[in-house]
């Protein structure tokens, strides 16, 4: 790893530090460590995290919901909780899921061989010909690297952290036609914490909380907290509050902190989620911002992610923290040729967290976890080895939050896509667009179903044709 990455660890005793299983530090060495030993042990043990008390906890979650189910007369917990989702049936769910599984079984073959072809230093394939899973996030960016000449940690260094979310802000500002402010702010539970005021027309509509760096004992992941719905009354309104959530590297006295581009797509996709809180305030606070069908609240934020991988966009957000110098046109071209470079191994993992999230709560009390993630494995992720000895469920926090609808965030990455491609000819950072694209279905919040709200602004019936397009299968 490189000297900043090893310096902003805890040191334990000289030469020795303290890595812990943060995603903050876990994902950076999955990627760029060279030393496979020290992938695999961290592997272990991130797959290990809360293992084996959560598992008795889930197994009795389960149980509950079950009978919860039962007694409001459905014959899963699953079939209950998506019965008011847009798919409405865990049927549509498992069509939808393994209409794709099936689609990106081409890809991802082609992407393991490329990585075989290639054979990174340190990556092993087993005795099966799979890829150990502590080496595939390591394996696809030595290829990017050797063959496209795209390295994130360069990269990293024309995405300062400060002037990247002052510019990133300045997107919103345009697109929806706000004014934020950064206000002084006290009496919060921590320095790092900065407040800004969002005004529309002159007039407060809300307050976001920013709470970007980590810390012992914090929410290690990223996410965006609403704390008070938006309520409207006639013309009146009550201003929201909510809360952003990230983990991003402190800047040091000699050098800024530098975002990988996937933390800055994690940055725009939570603020997403938090001016969709400003934006949607209704007249009933439980409909209030993101407050939607769960297979729809993802959508705003995926759509708005899109944005990132645009040229104007790239070039406006980026600085060298040296230069000042925006990113050059060849490599932003590679940047966005290779968007989807590992979208068979993207689509497979998110459809196997999604089809166990469904199985865990269809019908029965009982559930054998290890047993169905096992075969779920081999089934979809035929292409790694399978490790029985790895728990990763016991820390799948959506297994609580988002019950059986975790295959949401592909389910309404079908429709964020759909928008874009509406939305990008009028211009990324056209207000007029923006301001449309907000009334007709952000300021909405719950309070109607996403499939009118889509209607609403298209003009049309939603559908796959962009997602499949934009996935190249189509």
């Amino acid at each position: 790893m490189d000297e900043d990455f090893i310096n902003a660890l805890e040191q334990i005793t000289d030469g020795c530090y303290k890595v812990g299983v943060k995603d903050a530090t876990v994902r950076p060495i999955f990627k760029y460590c060279g030393v496979a030993d020290t992938r695999k042990r961290l592997y272990d043990a991130y797959q290990n995290r809360a293992y084996p008390q959560n598992k008795e906890v889930l197994e009795k979650i389960i149980a509950r919901r079950d009978q919860l189910a039962h007694i409001l007369g459905f014959e899963s917990y699953a079939a209950f909780n998506i019965d008011n989702q847009m798919a409405h049936n865990p049927q549509i769910v498992e069509s939808f899921l393994r209409d794709l599984i099936k689609k990106t079984d081409a890809k991802i073959s082609e992407e393991i061989e490329c990585i075989k072809t290639e054979m990174p230093p340190s990556v092993e394939f087993d005795s099966e010909g799979k890829c150990y899973p502590w080496d595939i996030s390591f394996a696809i960016e030595y290829v990017k690297k050797k063959n496209y000449n795209v390295e994130e940690r360069l990269i990293a260094e024309y995405f300062p952290m400060e002037k990247t979310v002052e510019a990133l802000l300045s997107i919103y500002e345009s697109f929806f036609n706000l004014e934020m402010k950064v206000e002084p702010v006290s009496d919060v539970w921590h320095e790092d914490v900065k407040a800004i005021t969002v005004y529309k027309d002159k007039q407060v509509i809300g307050y976001l909380l920013l709470d970007l760096h980590p810390r012992n004992n914090k929410y290690s992941h990223a996410c965006e907290i609403s704390i008070v719905p938006g309520v409207k009354t006639g013309v009146a309104r009550t201003p929201s509050v909510a809360v952003v959530l990230a983990n991003f590297t402190k800047s040091t006295p000699i050098k800024p902190s530098l975002l990988y581009r996937e933390e800055v797509q994690t940055f725009f996709h939570e603020f997403g989620h938090a001016i969709h809180a400003v934006l949607g305030a209704t007249e009933m606070a439980v409909f209030s911002g993101p407050q939607v069908k769960r297979d729809f609240v993802e959508m705003p934020s995926q759509m708005l992610e899109e944005w990132l991988y645009t040229k104007d966009i790239l070039k406006y957000v980026s600085s060298h923290y040296e230069t000042g110098e925006s990113l050059p046109d060849e490599l932003i071209d590679r940047i966005i040729e290779l968007k989807n470079f590992s979208i068979g191994h993207f689509i497979k993992r998110q459809a196997f967290y999604a089809l166990l999230s469904l199985s865990l709560y269809q019908a029965g009390e009982n559930k054998d976890i290890d047993q169905i993630s096992a075969e779920l494995h081999q089934e979809i992720l035929h292409f790694l080895h399978y490790c029985p000895e790895h728990h990763n469920y016991a820390a799948f926090g959506h297994l609580t939050g988002y019950g059986a609808r975790y295959y949401g965030y592909l389910w309404s990455k079908v429709f964020a896509l759909d928008l874009f491609e509406y939305i990008k000819p009028h211009g990324l950072m056209n207000s007029e667009i923006g301001t449309v694209y907000a009334e007709k279905i952000l300021s909405q919040g719950g309070s109607k179903d996403p499939n009118q709200l889509l209607q609403d602004f298209l003009g049309r019936e939603p559908n796959q044709d962009a997602f499949l397009h934009d996935l190249g299968l189509m």
